[in-house]
């Protein structure tokens, strides 16, 4: 339930700073060849060792790409790192490679075995073995963007919030995205259909939908968390090792983690920092997989889950919320009732707090993609589905991503000159 401006002012919150949060960016893409296949290239050239270069890494394949930025004060700057470092990513490629811009995998070579793991270090590589060993493989192979998110320290210090109400904010924050996680895989979801080999022979393909990898049918293990408190979060966790459900921590795939400075063990006694949302969809029209109007929305999100009273929070039901969302037909209604209200509520919250116009925007489009679904992304996906497959689509559209590519020289020499081992101070100097 929204509060009235009177029982937000009372807080004394400085909003401005409360919208301005902290905030990085974790992609993932494939590399892949002009047909569309799993590129056979090593790591590219020319920006490092890939054990060794902590912003364009390899996760779980050795062609599974990953692009992380360096924590930004704005959402601004953090665009701003994106596309700087993914540009070095785009033009270290080999002339016949491109990005695969979606999350569901290029077609996967029917013998699994020709996939090769992620050359990282000994502990990871072994940790992509185990757990290849314990699942399908092709569960390791969707990709999609990583939001962390932390509150602005202006806001912390002006506030003189102690560790245990940070921890509490960050724990609201992480439940009203639990909970309404759903309205993000409605508006971003964008992962209709697979290509194929994704699914198994035992395994039947579903119809179009709005996000395979957002559904049970996806990326990851499926443990479920506890988000009651940060002791109970990180107990839920360490129990799952305990008992054999997760291989290690990093096992926990939930759509939202918190995170702190140090490791889980640390992270009740330390406090919070951070909380990492694995809630999107690579975004083919986007230049680098995110648009604006997401990342503004979830900065609007988590201000509002911060300010509203917490009703009800039931793990299960919000799972099967999200479950619906993302098996639904793009064009179907499903809960649009329910988002109705939420897009409302934020509306009348963003103009409570005077968030400014770029919010105001935001929301009235999401609003129109409610009263029109066949303008959210996964529909639009759909129109461009060819004899059942994304394939020429998304050739199409990575190659005009490469092909827009600007020169980068200065920034790429930081990569090569360090042999990828720049840290985040050195990299914010060349990035901002």
């Amino acid at each position: 339930m929204l509060k009235s401006e009177n029982e937000i002012s009372k807080k004394g919150y400085d909003f401005r700073h409360l919208l301005n949060f902290r905030i990085g960016f974790e992609v993932e893409r494939h590399r892949v060849n002009l047909a569309g296949e799993i590129s056979t290239f090593p790591y590219p050239k020319g920006i490092g060792n890939e054990v060794e270069n902590a912003w364009i890494t390899t996760d779980f394949m050795e062609t599974m790409t990953e692009v992380v930025t360096p924590v930004a004060q704005t959402a601004e700057q953090a665009f701003v790192a994106l596309d700087k470092i993914s540009n070095v990513l785009k033009a270290s490629l080999a002339e016949e490679e491109l990005l695969w811009p979606l999350s569901m995998p290029p077609t996967l070579p029917k013998n699994l075995a020709d996939i090769d793991i992620a050359h990282t270090t000994a502990e990871k590589r072994a940790y992509f073995i185990n757990w290849v060993q314990r699942h399908n493989f092709q569960r390791a192979t969707p990709t999609g963007v990583h939001i962390n998110l932390g509150l602005n320290l202006q806001f912390i210090e002006s506030n003189d919030l102690s560790r245990d109400e940070i921890n509490e904010l960050y724990m609201k924050v992480a439940r009203g995205f639990m909970k309404n996680r759903y309205v993000l895989t409605y508006f971003f979801g964008a992962s209709p259909i697979a290509e194929e080999n994704y699914f198994l022979e035992s395994q039947h393909a579903v119809n179009f939908v709005r996000s395979i990898r957002q559904s049970k049918l996806g990326f990851g293990t499926r443990y479920p968390g506890d988000y009651s408190s940060v002791e109970k979060y990180v107990a839920k966790i360490l129990n799952g090792i305990r008992t054999g459900e997760l291989f290690a921590d990093n096992d926990f795939h939930a759509p939202v983690r918190l995170r702190g400075t140090q490791d889980l063990n640390h992270l009740a006694s330390e406090g919070i920092d951070h909380i990492e949302l694995r809630v999107l969809d690579f975004d083919p029209w986007s230049r680098d997989g995110i648009s604006a109007d997401a990342v503004h929305l979830i900065r609007l999100m988590a201000a509002y889950f911060i300010e509203y009273e917490e009703g009800p929070f039931n793990l299960t039901q919000a799972d099967q919320v999200n479950e619906e969302v993302s098996l639904s037909s793009p064009t179907d209604k499903l809960h649009r009732g329910k988002m109705w209200s939420f897009i409302d509520d934020l509306k009348k919250f963003a103009y409570q707090i005077q968030a400014g116009q770029v919010f105001y925007d935001v929301l009235n489009r999401l609003t129109s993609q409610l009263q029109n679904p066949e303008n959210t992304i996964s529909a639009r996906l759909i129109a461009n589905i060819k004899n059942g497959s994304l394939n020429d689509f998304a050739l199409n559209q990575a190659t005009l991503n490469k092909m827009e590519t600007p020169k980068i020289q200065t920034i790429k020499s930081v990569f090569e000159d360090s042999d990828g081992r720049v840290n985040s101070d050195d990299l914010k100097a060349h990035l901002f």
